[in-house]
């Protein structure tokens, strides 16, 4: 799916690595939604903005890509 923020990147389905939470994360602009179907409804939250609300380092290293 195509980012309804940025309109070039692809989300990608991810998984928080310490909690297994799901993120949905644009791979170019870095637009986050927890729910899939909220992608594009419902306002973003930046990944680096929503990882440190967490305690966790903004960056990518944080996520594991989840199977389709």
């Amino acid at each position: 799916m195509v980012c309804p923020r940025c309109e070039q990147g692809e989300i990608a389905a991810t998984a928080i690595r310490c909690n297994g939470a799901g993120l949905f994360v644009c791979e170019e602009c870095e637009a986050t939604w927890i729910v899939e179907s909220e992608i594009g409804a419902r306002p973003f939250v930046d990944l680096g903005t929503h990882m440190r609300s967490l305690g966790l380092a903004p960056t990518w290293d944080e996520l594991d890509a989840r199977a389709p």
